[in-house]
């Protein structure tokens, strides 16, 4: 069994709340390291839900994770510093680097209906932008095959190094750079859209409404987002799909769904609206809605 103690405090001298988060993982048997199920479950799943306390975590783990866990490696969030918005689950994809394009061709049947109409979703998205784009996160290079094949300036963003260096090698043309939906840097370049696939739900709604806003600054009037990601009518409608995926035991999708922060078309309508930009749904299968955002 994992046990945790938590503490917080709010410094009122920085410009931004930040909370300080000392967390202690007690492991009281050698086996629970072979039980990744329970750290995530008892440890993570607590500390993904803390970090909607605010936009960036100063945190000191103890008794850290052993290297050969899927939670090691370079982009950890167990490591001490800073955590990066949007940033807390790219260590998932270390590991599905490898094996992403099988999923999204419908060769994980868990994933069959997330995924179902993967190549018109990236060619809806694709279709809808022109000129020079940003791409967040690029994974293997799929949505970004399609924009470069159109003739547009891309742009890639991407925080998991194993995503990047497949990207980068798969287009040598391109820049592809490290970076996240907040934290990234784009450098002397005219922005005419911003597109991404399966990535928006990284952030907090709260994250996600920041995020519009900056992406209101870098564009200019008529200025396109078009995203596509697993959103629901309603959290209701939400609840009833992991209800349902867990009748059938897809369990890895029930755990996605829980773990991270799939939100609502009349939330993102909001979040659109009050960054200045207005936007239409267009339902592209049972879990993906397409959103095409125009600036004002």
């Amino acid at each position: 069994m994992c046990s945790l103690e938590i503490t917080h405090q709010n410094d009122s001298q920085l410009d931004r709340n930040f909370f300080a988060i000392n967390c202690v993982l007690h492991l009281n048997t050698c086996n629970s390291y072979f039980y990744p199920s329970v750290i995530r479950k008892e440890f993570l799943y607590i500390l993904e839900r803390l970090f909607l306390f605010d936009n960036l975590l100063e945190y000191d783990i103890t008794n850290s994770i052993k290297p050969n866990t899927k939670y090691a490696g370079r982009n950890n969030m167990f490591q001490k510093g800073v955590l990066k918005m949007g940033r807390e689950f790219v260590n998932i994809f270390d590991g599905w680097a490898d094996s992403y394009d099988a999923s999204v061709s419908g060769k994980d049947p868990e994933y069959l209906d997330v995924f179902n109409g993967y190549e018109t979703i990236l060619n809806e998205v694709a279709q809808r932008v022109s000129g020079t784009i940003i791409e967040f996160g690029t994974g293997t290079g799929n949505l970004t095959a399609k924009l470069v094949e159109a003739g547009f300036s891309v742009i890639g963003i991407e925080p998991n190094i194993k995503m990047l260096e497949v990207t980068a090698k798969r287009f040598p043309s391109i820049q592809v750079i490290d970076g996240d939906l907040l934290e990234f840097k784009v450098v002397n370049e005219h922005i005419d859209a911003i597109v991404s696939t399966y990535v928006f739900h990284h952030l907090t709604d709260e994250e996600k409404g920041l995020a519009l806003k900056k992406y209101a600054n870098l564009l200019p009037k008529n200025g396109k987002i078009v995203f596509a990601d697993t959103v629901f009518l309603t959290e209701a409608a939400k609840q009833a799909q992991i209800s349902k995926e867990r009748n059938r035991g897809f369990l890895n999708v029930v755990e996605d769904l829980e773990r991270e922060y799939y939100t609502t078309i009349p939330i993102l309508e909001e979040l659109f609206t009050e960054a200045g930009f207005q936007v239409e749904f267009v339902k592209m299968n049972d879990y993906v809605w397409l959103m095409d955002a125009t600036k004002k």
